[in-house]
């Protein structure tokens, strides 16, 4: 079965869906970031908006537009992504160091 044109689509007042697999050729522009299975497992997570038609994850064009806005960066007047500041440790603060216990049928083997 072939699918229909867009055009078609819009005609009869339905919308243009994409599957993970298109809408990461969409996104992704054959950069390899965002993969099908990423647009699958963010979806199934409810951190994307998409469309579920029984098992389908289709996205339309404002789903995509939304992921692309939630994506976008903020910069800083260099041009620099801008990141949230690392919390450092005062100088004063001694390094916590973690070591696991000792399995409880190990402890008392004498």
């Amino acid at each position: 079965m072939t699918r229909p044109a867009p055009a078609e689509l819009a005609e009869a007042g339905l919308p243009v869906m994409y599957t993970p697999e298109e809408a990461a050729q969409i996104l992704g522009r054959d950069s390899g970031a965002l993969t099908a299975n990423w647009f699958k497992e963010k979806a199934r997570y409810g951190l994307i908006p998409c469309t579920r038609i029984g098992r389908a994850v289709l996205f339309t064009a404002e789903d995509l537009a939304e992921i692309a806005r939630m994506g976008r960066q903020r910069t800083l007047p260099s041009g620099r992504p801008a990141r949230p500041a690392a919390r450092r440790r005062p100088a004063g603060e001694p390094k916590i160091s973690l070591e696991a216990k000792t399995p409880r049928r190990l402890r008392n083997v004498a």
